[in-house]
């Protein structure tokens, strides 16, 4: 390579400042599939910029050095020239020193000098923004600019659309800056060095996802075998390494005297002897949840800037949900709603969630609090129905679910979870005829089986989608889903799929033919 293409830039270092390794991939494999965006990246990157050019107009004056972004050198001679006009602000100036372009969102201009101020699409200052900042400090200077303070400039929390006067804050962090530069030099060589070499060995740790997932993680981490303790019910990173440590590294090879939480401890016991775990007093939980019951589930958008009455920057709101109501007369009923277009999306989804609901007992919810949040949102966007809406979310509110959540985590686990992707949803609805249904269904099969629910039968199906098109297809059966382990899928982008039904009488027999439905008792 080039020494030009080896120069580092302040994307670059921050990602040699993660790792070196990751770097070294960066720079030497730009083609590299892992470094292709996702929608979901490109969505953050999208309002991200449209953050940066709404930030201009709150330090106004300023020119734009309006460059393609891969043409850096011209872009550093038009900063130049740009400087000898005396402007009161450079927005994204560029500088080249020590082998290192940076960009610097706004360069404004001060009585003694410059400011350097970093604009961040997020509501608050986070620790990472300091060697952002320091690097284009450090630049600047080794270019012969007088830098005289750096600033932070993120997203104000308590902004309301749609007053968005006082959209942004400030924050100086110029001592914090000159703290961080003490390191820089050295930081920037020791790059360069490892960049002009092979490719470095850099042990795995904490720093392949802190401050950010790095792309290339599944180049250097190990596949984890099935049941590895990481997958304990929400068991902290630290401990699930101790154990690894300890040898242990999957759930197959814990010791019977190993100090664990009741739930675990149960959980441990379904994988070893690949038998569900069930306790007495689940069903008991269950039967608070008299019919007609109202399975709701929500989806909801973040945006950097609001645009909606009321809504503050990344404020999550409801633009879809997804219901399946339980009728007199028996069977059920889908009713779905999403948002298409840029209105408000609250009012109209307000309404279609009160007429879904309306002949619902209980309203059913498996992450009850994000629901809550979801209809409180609801209530702002669409005063009219504020009413309705509190009563579905005190129906919602009944302390039997939260029990029952509770207690389905304190007594039952199941020995596997299967993790699996689906394209497609059947709504048709099918009857389970008195079987255990646990079939591994492969990724694309449309699902064509549904579940008949009475107060002892109840069937697990949680359906995640594959992305924003196939919101729509988010249809989910949800008794069963608070039978389901919420532990599931290793990253955010993993959507679960798990179909089984757990069948129980009214005294507790086990009706499982095939023997794989035990008690707590029976397992101890």
């Amino acid at each position: 390579m080039s020494p030009e293409s080896l120069r580092l830039s302040k994307s670059r270092y921050l990602s040699g400042l993660q790792c070196h390794k990751q770097l070294w991939w960066r720079v030497h494999e730009p083609e590299a599939p892992e470094l292709t965006p996702t929608p979901g990246q490109q969505n953050l990157f999208s309002q991200g910029q449209d953050v940066g050019e709404r930030a201009r107009g709150h330090i106004p004056g300023g020119e734009l050095i309006d460059v393609p972004f891969y043409q850096y050198e011209n872009k550093v001679t038009a900063t130049r020239e740009a400087l000898k006009r005396d402007l009161p602000a450079i927005y994204e100036a560029w500088f080249l020193a020590d082998e290192t372009y940076v960009g610097v969102d706004i360069l404004e201009r001060t009585s003694r000098g410059h400011t350097v101020i970093e604009v961040k699409a997020s509501n608050s200052r986070k620790p990472e923004h300091l060697p952002d900042a320091a690097v284009q400090v450090h630049v600047l200077r080794r270019a012969g600019l007088q830098v005289e303070r750096a600033e932070v400039m993120h997203l104000n929390p308590e902004c309301r659309f749609p007053d968005l006067a006082k959209l942004f804050i400030r924050e100086d962090v110029t001592p914090l800056v000159e703290a961080a530069l003490i390191g820089v030099p050295d930081e920037l060589a020791a790059q360069q060095r490892m960049l002009a070499g092979p490719l470095p060995d850099v042990p795995i740790g904490d720093h392949c996802t802190r401050p950010y997932d790095c792309p290339f993680l599944e180049r250097c981490w190990p596949k984890l075998p099935d049941h590895h303790v990481s997958k304990l019910y929400r068991i902290e990173r630290k401990r699930a390494l101790e154990l690894e440590a300890d040898g242990y590294a999957t759930i197959y090879d814990l010791p019977s005297d190993l100090e664990l939480s009741v739930i675990h401890a149960r959980q441990v016991k379904a994988v070893q002897t690949g038998r569900m775990v069930v306790e007495p007093t689940l069903a008991r939980a269950l039967g608070h949840f008299t019919p007609p019951l109202a399975f709701l589930d929500f989806e909801t958008v973040s945006l950097a800037i609001p645009r909606w009455p009321g809504c503050r920057p990344w404020q999550q709101v409801p633009v879809q949900f997804s219901a399946h109501v339980e009728q007199q007369g028996g069977g059920w009923v889908h009713h779905q709603w999403i948002a298409d277009g840029p209105e408000d999306p609250r009012p109209a989804l307000a309404e279609a969630v009160v007429a879904a609901c309306a002949g619902a007992r209980r309203v059913v919810a498996y992450h009850a609090s994000f629901e809550r949040e979801c209809i409180k949102r609801l209530r702002e966007g669409a005063p009219h129905l504020a009413k309705e809406l509190e009563r579905i979310e005190k129906r919602e509110r009944r302390p039997e679910l939260g029990e029952c959540l509770r207690e389905r985590r304190l007594h039952h686990h199941p020995p596997g979870l299967h993790r699996l992707h689906l394209t497609r949803v059947d709504q048709r609805q099918l009857q389970v005829r008195g079987q255990v249904v646990d079939r591994r269904v492969p990724v694309g099969f449309e699902l064509e089986r549904s579940f008949a629910l009475d107060p002892v039968q109840f069937a697990d199906v949680v359906i995640g989608e594959l992305g924003p098109a196939a919101l729509d297809e988010r249809t989910v059966v949800r008794r069963g889903a608070m039978l389901a382990d919420c532990h599931v899928g290793q990253r955010p982008f993993e959507h679960p799929l798990l179909c089984r039904e757990l069948v129980w009488d009214a005294d507790q027999r086990r009706l499982d033919q095939r023997g794989d439905v035990l008690t707590h008792e029976q397992v101890g």
